[in-house]
């Protein structure tokens, strides 16, 4: 089969390369600002090596992002994000959900 030039490839694919091409770029810039931000010691490996991993196409930068860095532990994770609040709590009286987090909905003893 002969190479085609993009040009002579039809619309849609055209349409699919030059998307495909830029979700990779915006990963890559993603991973590589990420990186020159964090501190050394919020990611697992050193920092030269993420920058290498992340030009690998669009694996390099999911991977820093799912396995690179260092989870903190004030960051809300998947199971905080499914914990009741206090507008959601069983009850609905206005008490502190079950995971301790202060009320919101302007009852006594919300927080600020």
């Amino acid at each position: 089969m002969a190479k085609q030039k993009f040009s002579e490839l039809p619309p849609a694919q055209q349409r699919a390369i030059v998307i495909a091409g830029a979700v990779q770029l915006t990963l890559l810039a993603a991973a590589l600002f990420d990186i020159s931000r964090r501190p050394q010691e919020q990611i697992k490996g050193p920092k030269p090596l993420w920058v290498g991993i992340s030009f690998i196409n669009t694996i390099g930068p999911l991977t820093y992002f799912f396995f690179g860095r260092r989870r903190h532990p004030d960051e809300a994770g998947p199971a905080a994000a499914d914990s009741p609040t206090v507008a959601e709590s069983p009850a609905g009286d206005g008490f502190p959900a079950v995971d301790g987090s202060p009320a919101v909905d302007g009852s006594p003893g919300a927080a600020g």
